[in-house]
């Protein structure tokens, strides 16, 4: 489905747009200079009318993803740093409110290895962006038809990333640390 189209001049033309809104569908990740250290797709939940002890009202139990999602995620992606040898390295992650729950930083120093987060609306410090930007642009790229599922497409995308591509995103943010730590004009 397109949701741009030409007109002759002075005449409108009539666009189709996709008026449902798709399920959302929660990836989290990790890389290095290593490669792709881990990828995990979250399958969306269920909202739920739970009871209000208590009361005779119903409140509907969130779907999204949580602290504890991310402390799976944290575990496994451990466990694969573990297993490459990479205890000890810094853990970047970006200064999301789920991110920086003091649950999450005290696990990573639990497991021998040193949380950074990353300062507020600083993408560009960030190698994990331009890793979702390629991935997102992997899938993008043809629409999806009736019998196509968006998880191979995920797969496959994730796959298109090499670990030069990995060493190449942290130069690149890399190049931005000195000027913020003097708290200079980055962009």
């Amino acid at each position: 489905m397109r949701n741009r189209a030409w007109a002759p001049k002075n005449k409108p033309e009539k666009v189709k747009v996709p008026t449902q809104k798709g399920t959302s569908i929660t990836i989290m990740g990790c890389i290095s200079s290593a490669g792709n250290i881990d990828i995990s797709k979250r399958n969306p939940g269920v909202y739920k009318k739970r009871k209000v002890p208590g009361t005779s009202k119903f409140v509907r139990a969130g779907k999204g993803t949580n602290t504890d999602h991310i402390l799976i995620f944290v575990k496994n992606m451990l466990d694969v740093m573990d297993k490459e040898g990479m205890k000890g390295y810094y853990v970047v992650m970006d200064n999301v409110r789920i991110h920086g729950n003091n649950r999450v930083p005290a696990y990573i120093e639990a497991r021998g290895y040193k949380p950074w987060l990353l300062p507020p609306y600083s993408p560009f410090l960030n190698p994990i962006e331009e890793f979702w930007s390629k991935v997102k642009q992997h899938i993008k790229r043809h629409p999806l038809d009736s019998h196509d599922t968006l998880t191979p497409r995920i797969i496959a995308a994730c796959q298109t990333v090499s670990r030069k591509d990995c060493i190449g995103w942290i130069r690149h943010a890399e190049s931005f640390w000195n000027s913020c730590l003097n708290e200079e004009r980055c962009l």
